[in-house]
């Protein structure tokens, strides 16, 4: 999970709504683009979940 400004979202969720705000059809797109978005710890509660693509 993954705060936001409107409370708390999944964290694969967040990435594919960012991915698609950078003009991209996934996060997996991006990730094959080698571009990653890095999130702030204090915003993640699991730091360490890797979104499944």
């Amino acid at each position: 999970m993954i705060n936001t400004n409107i409370g708390q979202m999944p964290l694969e969720d967040y990435l594919e709504i960012k991915a698609l705000q950078y003009g991209y059809d996934s996060y997996k797109d991006m990730l094959d683009d080698k571009l990653i978005i890095e999130i702030e710890a204090e915003n993640a509660k699991n730091k360490n979940t890797i979104p499944k693509a």
